[in-house]
């Protein structure tokens, strides 16, 4: 198999050993012999393990050469080769013996699966053991991740938590070191430049944001913004009384003729109502909300540093207006609450007090993410029907 090393960035040794630091793989110099400071790197990464015998028999569990253990290298005299480390490296990336390698010849496996290539032939010192492991935490796995991935889904940055104010990062990645169960949750209704449903006011759009707690305190965050209807809830049995039931004979329809005049649509013009008047400031949010079933990627980036925000738009639930999928207005309810965020809009703690309260965590830095669902935009939990919504669909022994 091959196995793409995208989305890696060549770094001097310098650097990498500044980030090693950073990520406490080293802690002020390195060790003096090369075999010493490979053992150090192990242990760090050996996240199992609690006490010294359980390390020595997960070190039991890996190959050196094909006739030793790695408990049984470092025991020896035998000096770091790049076919020792190359072997060692194959494991922790979980590739297979046998099928992805060959025991005896883990060097022809970096071209046949298409490993980093490491600038050395020996390892003279330990400086060279850490451009190495600095080579292994930036190569995917056979699962696809990075290994320094697969060391955070094990716990590697729990440490982290206590000490972090801000983003870390590796190889030009952030890394999770924000604890994603202390976060505030807060819903803000943002007032939209809509009055959708002609009420006289301008539409209230509701928000719902995650954000590290660290945002409390002085740390502003980069956004990642979820724009969907379906943020609010679905009417799936509503949805369905109203699809249209397409298992029916097709019959011929008559030829209709009509004239431009009977198909165009009169331009409708609307005075846009003014601006709510402020009654005072607030600092926090009087709304909060829990989600079960969060979106996972959220969650990766959550952990990273970024504040996440949920809105569902013009005529869902909690969000006022008039539904109409694919319109102008629909996108001026998503923009809305982007430029919220940036600083350019107003936003309220709830419908009727008129508090105004702004996104003062936000660094202004705003992404978008979605995906698309098998349902059909018919099944949202709308406000408002008004019989406007069209078809469309919303994307061997390891440690």
């Amino acid at each position: 198999m091959k196995n793409n090393q995208f989305g890696r960035i060549r770094l001097d040794r310098t650097t990498e050993l500044e980030e090693l630091k950073n990520i406490h793989f080293i802690d002020a110099d390195l060790l003096a012999d090369p075999k010493a400071q490979l053992k150090d790197f192990l242990k760090r990464s050996c996240l199992v393990s609690n006490s010294e015998a359980t390390f020595q028999q997960k070190l039991s569990n890996l190959l050196a050469t094909p006739d030793q253990t790695m408990a049984a290298f470092f025991e020896s005299d035998q000096p770091l080769t790049l076919e020792i480390f190359i072997l060692l490296e194959l494991q922790l990336l979980q590739f297979e013996a046998d099928t992805d390698y060959q025991i005896e010849d883990p060097l022809s496996a970096i071209s046949k699966i298409q490993l980093p290539e490491l600038d050395l032939k020996n390892f003279e010192t330990s400086a060279d053991v850490a451009h190495a492991w600095y080579n292994l935490l930036t190569t995917h796995t056979k699962n696809g991740e990075v290994y320094l991935d697969r060391l955070t889904q094990q716990g590697y940055f729990v440490s982290f938590y206590p000490t972090t104010t801000k983003p870390l990062f590796f190889n030009g990645k952030a890394q999770a070191v924000f604890d994603p169960h202390q976060l505030i949750r807060e819903v803000v209704y943002v007032e939209a430049p809509l009055d959708t449903d002609h009420d006289g006011q301008r539409d209230l759009l509701k928000a719902e944001i995650l954000r590290p707690a660290q945002t409390a305190h002085g740390y502003q965050a980069p956004v990642l913004y979820t724009a969907s209807p379906y943020n609010q809830g679905t009417n799936d049995s509503y949805g369905e009384a109203i699809t249209h039931n397409v298992d029916v004979p097709l019959t011929e329809k008559a030829v209709q003729k009509i004239s431009k005049s009977d198909v165009t649509a009169e331009p409708f013009s609307q005075t846009l109502p003014a601006e709510r008047k402020v009654a005072g400031m607030a600092t926090k949010a009087s709304e909060t909300f829990a989600r079960e079933q969060p979106y996972t990627l959220n969650n990766y980036f959550l952990s990273r540093g970024f504040a996440v925000v949920y809105a569902a738009g013009i005529g869902t639930r909690d969000s006022d207006g008039l539904r109409d999928t694919g319109s102008v207005e629909e996108t001026i309810s998503t923009t809305a609450i982007i430029e919220w965020l940036a600083g350019n809009r107003r936003a309220f703690t709830n419908k009727t007090d008129n508090l105004e309260i702004k996104a003062s965590w936000s660094n202004h830095k705003i992404a978008m993410t979605g995906r698309s669902l098998s349902r059909h935009p018919r099944h949202c939990s709308c406000n408002h029907w008004g019989g406007r919504l069209r078809d469309h669909h919303f994307r061997s022994s390891h440690f």
